[in-house]
């Protein structure tokens, strides 16, 4: 051969379905780095009818052996196993033993048939009162009689190592739950560091050692392979195969990503088209490998290979009339033909729509009737099958098509109906951050959101990043972190694509050298559906070094003391603090007036809190949350923060709870989930859900306590206590730890909401030497926003003049630890150029 691929493979942990859960180092790992979690470290949970453990699990390594799950009743000294295996038959099994003693059920599965990594169900149960337990697995369940299983039991419940059990598989769990018929834990999974295990209401409950936290595969890129090649390439994705294609002149490489090897091999003759830009689409088991321009006349501009032989064979000498850097295009299987649109080439931007008839060998401009795209590359498209709908989006170029002329960005979706051949204009949106423009492809797995890489094409050393856009009108929310990318060569390019069914997005960046010849594929993968950076920082670590909590404990009395010193040395004298409350003026300027406003504690009866952790108190006071289900949760949460605006459509409810569903399958299912949530709510005075005119919405009466409510209230009025604001403000983040997609938009809003009225008064009382009720305000927009230099400067300078230097630079030093984790550089700024140079910006 020619030409050789060099190439580089890199560790990545395991393909894991969605962002949440918990992998196991196994016996690959050293024994005291194996993983060990102990699901009930800080309370003691009491059996006296029986127990459910449920919960998915994915085996890693199917060769693996050992301990999934162990319960140990200390009391009656029983011990229960649940372990897994594979034998030389390639057979898995699962074995419930009574450890030491015997064997009480083992589920013996049918070769292949967990696929490796795919999540699934395990349920186990124990029924103290009949003396019996059960296991299912997947669709096959057995069960035992246990005569001496105790009536009443205090399980101690370990997964992964535990105790001298130190045989652990290469698994992961996700989606557990603990049942006594009593009482329901739940336990989401969602932690991205650190060892405490929290479960749904945010509550520590246990410890896990040595943890890989999945949901960290969901927001940073993985680098999976590096590849690169003496002569142009190119790349594909065979959803069917499960492989990754890159081919060049001489060789096919497929990258297999279910077992993450390489195979490389020639073809079996010749390939017919030299390749210039590597452009290639996939059908019917063969990769087709093309060039529109810039060949050689009458030389073949189109060949295909077959895939199960690796034989190649000339398809087409038919040419476009310019070259077409940066076009889009997908395969229209339906009428056997491959479309494109957009391009660059002669200096021209192009917005033909072109069809290749893959019978005929031909390519043909469509007569596109309806709006008009204007001429552009670097556009990207996605294709909706039950629409028969070609979406288009963005790019750069101009009206003319000249390039000389100069160009603009477009920010727009285009919808091409296949069938009519009509092409509607669904909306245009003015971009928030600098110009970028879109990798080729689009993926979706929605009629909601569309995902596309980003990137500034114009500078050498680029980042891509990733973004989901609503479908109905742009609005757009970044996912994940930054992929690096040199796109200083017009033949560089980026891809996106969706992998369904290992529930992973694959990035391939392909960079050229400075003859545009060798080039260099760097492939990443991303779990699927990717997160917000804020997803990640749900829980804060609360494991310490003893040496750290010595720290952390003086750190404290050094505060308590200077804030005592001060509040008695300084604060009376006068000219100083007010002893008045302080408000934020609305109307006139220096008019003070003092509210009735309260901020209910969090064990008061009837309140709900949705900033920091959910929680909600029933009429005794007593925290009910862990009673709302994810529906159940989400449904409330959709009218309560509906209800300002006259309340929320049955149908937009069905929509946002249930959009995979038609709207008359979600009839009875919102029925059940209003009648669960009427249910859960009946436990609470002050609060009705009533249907009326259409709508949903929730009724209040005046003992009622709603912290989002009173947040709108404060709002509205002419002047508001600030201490009050601040108070409501600092239990948390508006929606911690709810991360569900329907909420994004609204989170976003009550966001810019709170930075929009703290930014205002910072500097106010600032200037008035009110430098506790600055401190605090500084310190809620850090939770809004942790890389704000303006809340940072008052913050450090506020502290700085109470008297407490040494807590202002270590909240400095925080700030340019959490900058150059999130930014990937250096905080530029020194602490003493902050303090002589406050920031502007608001």
């Amino acid at each position: 051969m020619k030409t050789i691929f060099a190439i580089i493979l890199f560790p990545f942990f395991s393909y894991q379905c969605l962002a949440q859960g918990l992998k196991f180092n196994g016996n690959n790992a050293p024994i005291e780095l194996r993983t060990s979690y102990a699901v009930f470290s800080k309370v003691q949970i009491r059996v006296t009818k029986e127990i459910s453990i449920n919960f998915k699990t994915a085996i890693n390594q199917a060769k693996s052996f050992g301990n999934i799950l162990r319960i140990h009743l200390e009391k009656q000294n029983l011990t229960y196993n649940l372990i897994y295996r594979q034998d030389d038959q390639g057979i898995q099994e699962f074995k419930l033993n009574e450890e030491g003693k015997d064997n009480l059920i083992t589920i013996r599965l049918t070769k292949n048939s967990l696929r490796h990594g795919k999540w699934f169900d395990v349920k186990l149960a124990f029924n103290s009162q009949g003396k019996s337990v059960t296991l299912g697995i997947l669709d096959k369940r057995q069960s035992r009689q246990i005569s001496h299983l105790p009536v009443e039991f205090f399980p101690d419940i370990h997964f992964g190592k535990s105790d001298y059990v130190v045989d652990v598989p290469d698994f992961s769990i996700k989606d557990l739950t603990v049942s006594t018929g009593v009482q329901k834990y739940a336990f989401p999974l969602n932690e991205s560091k650190g060892s405490d295990v929290h479960d749904v209401s945010g509550k520590v409950m246990g410890k896990v050692t040595e943890p890989i936290w999945l949901i960290n595969d969901a927001y940073h890129w993985k680098k999976i392979l590096s590849l690169s090649s003496k002569t142009i390439a190119g790349s594909n994705f065979d959803v069917k195969q499960q492989q990754i294609l890159l081919f060049n002149q001489d060789t096919l490489t497929l990258f297999d990503l279910l077992s993450r090897t390489l195979r490389k091999t020639s073809y079996k003759n010749p390939l017919p088209v030299k390749i210039q830009l590597g452009n290639s689409f996939l059908y019917q088991n063969r990769l087709y490998v093309y060039e529109v321009n810039n060949l050689p006349r009458n030389a073949c501009t189109m060949a295909s290979v077959d895939l199960n032989d690796f034989s190649s064979k000339s398809v087409s000498r038919s040419t476009v009339v310019m070259q077409l850097h940066h076009h889009t295009g997908f395969v229209d299987e339906q009428r056997n033909r491959y479309i494109i649109t957009g391009g660059f080439g002669n200096q021209r931007y192009s917005n033909k729509v072109l069809a290749f008839d893959l019978k005929a060998g031909v390519w043909d401009t469509l007569a596109i009737s309806g709006s008009k795209i204007e001429p552009r590359y670097f556009t990207s498209s996605f294709y909706n099958t039950k629409q028969d709908n070609l979406y288009i989006y963005g790019g750069m170029g101009n009206e003319s098509g000249d390039h000389t002329i100069g160009r603009r960005y477009y920010y727009d979706l285009h919808t091409l109906n296949l069938n009519t051949l009509k092409m509607r204009k669904n909306w245009e949106i003015k971009w928030p951050e600098g110009n970028m423009v879109p990798v080729r492809n689009l993926v979706t797995n929605s009629n909601k959101y569309f995902y596309m890489l980003c990137y500034p094409e114009y500078l050498p050393n680029s980042k891509l990043q990733l973004y989901r856009v609503g479908i109905a009108d742009g609005s757009a929310v970044k996912m994940g972190d930054q992929i690096p990318i040199l796109s200083e060569k017009i033949k560089t390019n980026a891809n996106l694509f969706l992998n369904e069914e290992l529930n992973e997005l694959y990035c391939i960046v392909q960079e050229f050298d400075k003859e545009e010849v060798r080039s260099k594929f760097t492939i990443y993968a991303l779990s699927f559906p990717p997160i917000q950076k804020t997803q990640l920082d749900l829980y804060p670590i609360t494991s310490s070094s003893g040496n750290d909590l010595i720290y952390i404990f003086g750190a404290i009395i050094l505060l308590v003391s200077s804030g005592a010193y001060y509040f008695f040395a300084y604060k009376r004298k006068p000219g100083n603090l007010s002893n008045k409350p302080t408000s934020l003026g609305k109307g006139k300027t220096g008019s003070t007036v003092v509210l009735e406003d309260k901020v209910a504690a969090e064990e008061n009866p009837n309140a709900i809190f949705i900033f920091g952790i959910f929680r909600i108190n029933d009429r005794n006071g007593v925290d009910i949350s862990h009673q709302f289900g994810t529906k159940i949760k989400q449904a409330f949460l959709l009218i309560l923060l509906n209800t300002p605006k006259n309340g929320i459509s049955s149908q937009q409810l069905s929509e946002a709870l249930w959009p995979e569903k038609e709207h008359l399958q979600t009839k009875n299912i919102r029925g059940v989930t209003i009648n669960q949530l009427r249910k859960t709510l009946s436990n609470l005075d002050g609060i009705e859900l009533i249907y009326e005119k259409g709508v949903f919405k929730l009724l209040f009466d005046k003992d009622y306590f709603c912290d989002f409510l009173m947040f709108l209230n404060l709002l509205k009025k002419e002047e508001y206590t600030l201490d009050v604001l601040c108070t409501l403000l600092e239990r948390g983040k508006f929606l911690l730890h709810l991360n569900y997609p329907m909420f994004d938009l609204m989170k976003e809003k009550t966001e810019k909401q709170i930075l929009t009225e703290l930014y205002k008064a910072l500097e106010t009382r600032y200037l008035q030497s009110e430098f506790e009720i600055t401190l605090r305000m500084a310190k809620i927009c850090l939770i809004s926003d942790p890389l704000s230099e303006i809340a940072l400067y008052y913050l450090i300078a506020s502290l700085e003049k109470l008297g407490l230097k040494d807590d202002a630079k270590r909240q400095y030093l925080s700030f340019t630890k959490e900058y150059a984790r999130v930014m990937n550089e250096q905080y530029s700024n020194t602490y003493s150029a902050l303090l002589n140079d406050r920031p502007n910006g608001y």
